[in-house]
């Protein structure tokens, strides 16, 4: 099985994760693989743009697929830290295919 890649970019709140979680969705939904996300141009992440995340990985994961999030930015790592989240989302530090497009 291969893995379909979004990418996620610049700020994600409570205000831009709304949109960004339908995107999501909307891969999750319309491909059989797993899905990578790409943090590696992530500037900021409350717990809106976790959120999203954590119900990403319990959708594909009910679906008997995986969610892989690489190249997570050090301000990203530490709010995914401060709430006890990255053995969940399985941080991965490095990306086989860097800056591959969505």
């Amino acid at each position: 099985m291969t893995e379909q890649r979004f990418r996620l970019v610049g700020e994600i709140d409570m205000l831009s994760a709304p949109a960004i979680s339908e995107d999501l969705n909307m891969v999750i939904d319309t491909c059989a693989d797993d899905v990578l996300i790409d943090c590696a141009e992530l500037e900021f992440i409350d717990s809106s743009g976790i959120g999203l995340l954590v119900t990403a990985r319990n959708r594909l994961d009910k679906q008997g697929r995986r969610l892989r999030i690489v190249n997570m930015t050090e301000i990203g790592r530490r709010a995914i830290e401060a709430v006890g989240l990255v053995d969940l989302l399985g941080l991965t530090d490095t990306d086989p295919e860097p800056h591959a497009s969505a």
